[in-house]
């Protein structure tokens, strides 16, 4: 029997031991990874971001209760959100209730239909493996209600947007559109946040028959370090202010290098260094593009190699003061150490975290040993970029 069917099985029963009748609709949402264009969206830049094949797949059913009335496998408490109450709670801040309440909130103040439905959820995108669980959490719940209530004509850039509301108003959390357009979306997007209400998305075609994409989570905790990420944005806000604007895309790379002297002077060197990764890592973004177009794989493994190490020189976000563990930089060193002909480099917001690694197929094998060696088991995950970003499953 087929994985999938496997899981809808125990997805029926699940369904039927919670909500007590047979559910009549199947979703799944995927998990994202980041290829290129690290901390560059909040100022504006490009990025590369893709689904992959780590999902949470779902059943549901409408009710008639005025009710979502939401269960995950595994996670015993029934969530309950009355759709008459849809305004922020600050006791929900930073749970799985808050999300839901979020998207329901947004979607139904931009004019769309909300009804109750009962949903029954079961993934597989590993919780802290930097691969956007919420992501894909937030833009489901969006998906359902779009095909349930409204003829599944919500647009993907409107159950983007919506995820990230619940993720920034609800859940309390700062997040760009990053990682709920690639859930949104599938395949590999090429996101152009010139614009960051409404950014760019073109799909891009990649295929690599040679090399394996591997998420490798050492089992570092980020989830305190938020402050760190924020002073990247305001490291780079700094640099832009020099030039009385707001944002560094507002800039051109020429003007930066010119005033490199005075903007050293002014606000010190590590904003200068990762004010200069953004603007590398955007052109490393399109030079990708171009070598994917080409068909030069070989280019784009260097620049995948480049922007690690770029983010590790000049965006200073593989390890944190008092990082006695160091796991993510521990990763990156064993990897471009031992797997010469491999390409690495950090994934998502750093510090702590997940290492994005393209590896030989013939070297995969050893290289996931190698890590589990220092780091555990489970602590690499082979992933497949999917076509297809929150969809129903027929």
């Amino acid at each position: 029997m087929h994985l999938q069917e496997k899981r809808k099985i125990a997805l029926i029963n699940g369904f039927m031991g919670t909500f007590h009748t047979q559910p009549t609709r199947f979703f799944s949402s995927p998990g994202r990874m980041e290829m290129m264009g690290n901390h560059t969206d909040h100022n504006h830049g490009l990025a590369l971001a893709a689904a992959i094949d780590l999902d949470i797949f779902a059943a549901t059913k409408p009710n008639d209760l005025g009710l979502i009335r939401a269960i995950s496998n595994g996670f015993p408490a029934l969530i309950e959100i009355n759709l008459d109450e849809l305004e922020p709670i600050k006791k929900e801040q930073g749970t799985s209730t808050s999300l839901i309440r979020g998207v329901a909130s947004r979607i139904k103040n931009k004019g769309y239909n909300i009804s109750g439905f009962d949903i029954y959820m079961d993934s597989v995108i590993p919780r802290g493996a930097g691969v956007s669980s919420s992501a894909a959490y937030e833009v489901l719940i969006g998906k359902v209600i779009s095909t349930l209530f409204n003829d599944d004509k919500i647009s993907k850039f409107d159950l983007a947007e919506a995820a990230q509301f619940a993720e920034n108003t609800f859940f309390g959390k700062k997040s760009g559109l990053l990682d709920q357009i690639a859930v949104a979306e599938g395949g590999l997007s090429l996101i152009d946040f010139q614009n960051p209400t409404q950014p760019t998305v073109r799909n891009i075609k990649f295929e690599d028959n040679d090399y394996e994409i591997i998420i490798v989570n050492p089992g570092g905790n980020h989830s305190k370090l938020t402050n760190l990420y924020d002073e990247v944005t305001k490291d780079m806000s700094k640099v832009a202010k020099v030039f009385k604007k707001k944002y560094l895309r507002e800039i051109s790379f020429s003007e930066f290098l010119v005033a490199s002297p005075i903007i050293y002077q002014k606000v010190g060197g590590r904003a200068y260094l990762r004010a200069n990764h953004f603007f590398e890592e955007n052109i490393r973004v399109s030079k990708a593009v171009e070598a994917m177009a080409k068909k030069d794989l070989a280019l784009l493994r260097r620049l995948i190699i480049a922007s690690g190490r770029s983010s590790y020189d000049f965006l200073d976000n593989y390890t944190y003061p008092g990082d006695r563990t160091a796991s993510l930089k521990t990763a990156y060193h064993l990897s471009i150490r031992r797997f010469h002909n491999g390409a690495f480099r950090v994934h998502g917001g750093g510090f702590a975290g997940t290492l994005l690694a393209f590896v030989l197929k013939e070297e995969t094998s050893n290289y996931i040993k190698m890590i589990e060696s220092f780091f555990g088991r489970k602590r690499a995950y082979i992933v497949h970029i999917r076509d297809e970003g929150a969809t129903e499953v027929f």
